[in-house]
């Protein structure tokens, strides 16, 4: 059920165009039309920089991301779980540098050599259909 897609892997330029701007702009630099384009394919992969910001409350996507690390973020973002965790994102100013998603909320960057959480990430074929679930451990998500 699990899609072979296009990763975008080139990177976003600089820290500053990720904690300066709002979502919509670094997903344009991700993998909308200012992306660089670098790219795999493969089933599995990382999740985005804008991925985790869309995750937090509508009211924030206005916010630039590096001012993410707010109550309201934290407490109404779904990815955020309070860990240090890569991005599929890296600097593409320098050459062993990613972004990351911080503790305490917002998007940083550090380091390949640092040994930092990953949240795997997949898409489904688009003949994937919802059966029930909430996806919780008690009531997982059911497709097929």
């Amino acid at each position: 059920m699990i899609e072979t897609s296009t990763w975008y892997v080139g990177g976003i330029s600089t820290y500053n165009n990720v904690s300066n701007n709002t979502i919509k702009n670094v997903y344009n630099l991700e993998v909308g039309p200012n992306k660089i384009n670098t790219t795999y394919r493969d089933e599995i992969g990382l999740m985005y920089v804008s991925d985790y910001g869309y995750a937090a409350s509508p009211e924030n996507w206005l916010t630039a991301l590096g001012k993410y690390n707010n109550s309201t973020n934290m407490n109404n973002n779904w990815m955020f779980m309070g860990l240090v965790e890569w991005t599929i994102t890296r600097d593409s100013s320098l050459y062993n540098s990613i972004f990351l998603a911080d503790f305490a909320a917002y998007i940083s960057y550090g380091n390949i050599t640092y040994a930092y959480a990953v949240r795997l990430t997949f898409y489904l074929k688009s003949t994937t259909k919802y059966i029930s679930g909430t996806g919780t451990q008690d009531n997982p998500y059911r497709i097929v």
